[in-house]
């Protein structure tokens, strides 16, 4: 059974109203705060005029661990190049060290330096529909309610300025690597650069990337939340829009428990989507369960599935993507299979912890100028890209309770 071009447009004018009351509404929603608390009980409250249950999740985070890596990464790159002057190895050691935190946050994603870091609380919520029959297999759609602290760089000069801070510091990082070499094997393990004129030479050249280094320290400006629109309320509403366009339509699956999860705390390294995996893995083992994340739906000339994930380091599931994708045909849009290259979705959390996953997102790799800036705002929002993505969606969840995987 389809949905009608009313309920649809019912549905879409749900998505965008909603998308900007919650932003009018409710405080900025950095992961652990007021505003994300506050939005998911909204949230909550408009999934129990739908669902058969709904519940509220609690878990703990350390939201300044995640993307404060930086600040530690660039203090250690600066003293590995003063150690340089004084005793090349200690430089060596210091850049080896500064690359720990970064893979470990930035690349991996995990929770090695939260000790270091005020404990907050986050919240998902979960709501559920039961089929009118026997439960046979379960899809869970997913969004994330909170938004990020703008990207300064980005804001002030797009991929220009990410390009420069992160490719200008990798690239600081490997010149003082190698002067260190350099300096050690024309003068011994420790010794005094300053005392060769080669090698003293070298280092002053290496004052270059100070610059590149000291602007890293701006890379997330802590004062400014941005909005997050398109990153991600267009998920969320398509997500809770589901469940009330069936309901519209009279719509009952068969045998399929549909779930919307909203998840908590996705721009501070996936910890709803893992709090939620590690709390449910388990008990969603009694019958086949998919998970449906989505991401950023505002470019429709990118709309895509990722079927590798965490800086392209976790595979999502093809049979997954293989539905969406027919779900997609459906609709008139092909959707390409991608990999996300730098950053991560929270398909890729649930994925790692074994379920299986796909994500569908509409945004463009050449990151453009709204995201994670001030300018995700709801007067930046693609009406169609949203209507599409929940025309994708609906005919996915209807495929899979036809046929499964």
């Amino acid at each position: 059974m389809k949905i009608s071009e009313e309920v649809k447009s019912n549905a879409l004018d749900y998505m965008v109203n909603g998308i900007g009351y919650v932003i009018d509404t409710f405080d900025k929603r950095f992961p652990g705060g007021k505003g994300e608390k506050d939005t998911q009980d909204y949230f909550r409250s408009e999934l129990e005029k739908v669902c058969d249950t709904v519940k509220k999740e609690e878990f703990k985070i350390h939201p300044n661990s995640f993307m404060d890596w930086i600040y530690i990464t660039a203090t250690l790159l600066i003293l590995s190049l003063a150690a340089y002057f004084v005793a090349p190895i200690i430089s060596v050691v210091l850049v080896v060290l500064a690359f720990i935190p970064m893979i470990s946050q930035l690349i991996l994603y995990k929770t090695w330096f939260d000790p270091l870091y005020k404990e907050e609380t986050s919240v998902n919520v979960l709501g559920v529909v039961k089929p009118k029959g026997e439960v046979k297999r379960r899809i869970i759609v997913n969004g994330h309610a909170d938004a990020t602290q703008e990207w300064f760089w980005h804001y002030k000069f797009g991929m220009a300025g990410m390009v420069t801070a992160f490719i200008g510091s990798l690239a600081g990082a490997a010149y003082v690597m190698l002067i260190s070499l350099i300096s050690i094997d024309e003068g011994g393990t420790f010794n005094f650069a300053w005392d060769n004129t080669f090698t003293l030479t070298l280092g002053l050249v290496g004052l270059v990337f100070l610059v590149i280094w000291v602007a890293l320290f701006k890379f997330h400006n802590k004062k400014v939340v941005v909005d997050g629109a398109n990153d991600n309320l267009t998920a969320c509403y398509v997500s809770l829009a589901l469940p009330r366009a069936f309901k519209e339509a009279g719509i009952e699956l068969k045998n399929t428990e549909l779930c919307v999860l909203i998840s908590g705390s996705e721009e501070v390294g996936l910890r709803g989507a893992k709090a939620f995996a590690k709390a449910h893995k388990e008990e969603y083992s009694d019958v086949e369960t998919i998970v449906v994340a989505m991401e950023t739906l505002r470019e429709y000339e990118h709309l895509s599935l990722y079927t590798k994930d965490i800086n392209g380091t976790v595979k999502t599931d093809l049979d997954v993507a293989a539905l969406v994708r027919d779900a997609g045909r459906e609709n008139g849009v092909e959707l390409k299979y991608s990999t996300v290259t730098l950053g991560a979705t929270d398909a890729g959390a649930f994925a790692q912890a074994g379920m299986k996953a796909t994500c569908l997102a509409g945004l463009s790799h050449n990151l453009q100028d709204y995201y994670h800036t001030r300018r995700d705002t709801k007067d930046n929002l693609d009406p169609n890209v949203i209507s599409k993505a929940f025309d994708i969606v609906v005919d996915t969840v209807l495929l899979y309770d036809e046929k499964g995987l």
